[in-house]
């Protein structure tokens, strides 16, 4: 199905209130569109969204706000989706909505849950993210789990989820739940938001994009 739907916003809701130390229940599903199947498309409905440069530098939107709109736009269903519907927004948009949604699978059910849903599509931009902050040890932590598969993760699920298969063991489990600890006691949403602050150009937005309240 195409495009992120009303569980989207639940989601990176959620992870906004792990930051701010507010537990919440998340769903195990995930947050990709192939993840949302029955919801009606006509829930969506167009919205004005304006986000100046001036807004930005002085605090007024955080990372969430600022990428919120991107849930209901992009596709995580294949890599050309997702690429084409990421043309029209900025690589500091892009990098940054990626890792909100590695953020939102990882605390909802650690990495595991992250590559195994159409979100981990998404790996390359999120730590090309962390790299783009100055998040390095969140890079490093991540880049453990990566190099399981050998350096690389593959982008399409299927050939992702059966690379996970193949790599079920000990250290596969040991290395992602490390990595999990380490995440939930190291977000980086400090250094998400200094960055768009220090960044504001990047994340202007004043057109009209789907949006389900």
């Amino acid at each position: 199905m195409k495009k992120l739907l009303a569980v989207s916003i639940f989601c990176i809701l959620a992870a906004g209130c792990a930051h701010s130390g507010i537990e919440s229940e998340m769903p195990q599903s995930g947050t990709a569109a192939a993840d949302t199947e029955g919801n009606d498309m006509n829930s969506l409905t167009s919205k004005h969204f304006t986000f100046t440069a001036e807004d930005i530098a002085a605090g007024k939107y955080d990372v969430w706000e600022l990428i919120d709109p991107l849930w209901f736009n992009v596709d995580t269903d294949g890599l050309d989706e997702y690429n084409k519907d990421l043309e029209t927004f900025t690589d500091g948009q892009r990098k940054m909505f990626a890792l909100t949604l590695y953020d939102a699978e990882v605390q909802n059910g650690g990495h595991e849950q992250f590559f195994y849903n159409s979100e981990g599509i998404v790996w390359k931009d999120a730590l090309d993210c962390m790299r783009m902050i100055g998040a390095d040890e969140c890079a490093d932590n991540f880049q453990k789990t990566v190099d399981l598969f050998g350096g690389t993760v593959p982008f399409d699920r299927d050939e992702r989820n059966a690379a996970m298969e193949k790599l079920e063991g000990e250290e596969y489990y040991n290395t992602l739940s490390e990595a999990d600890d380490f995440y939930y006691d190291n977000g980086p949403y400090e250094l998400m938001n200094a960055y768009v602050k220090a960044h504001p150009e990047e994340f202007v937005l004043d057109r009209d994009l789907l949006y389900s309240n």
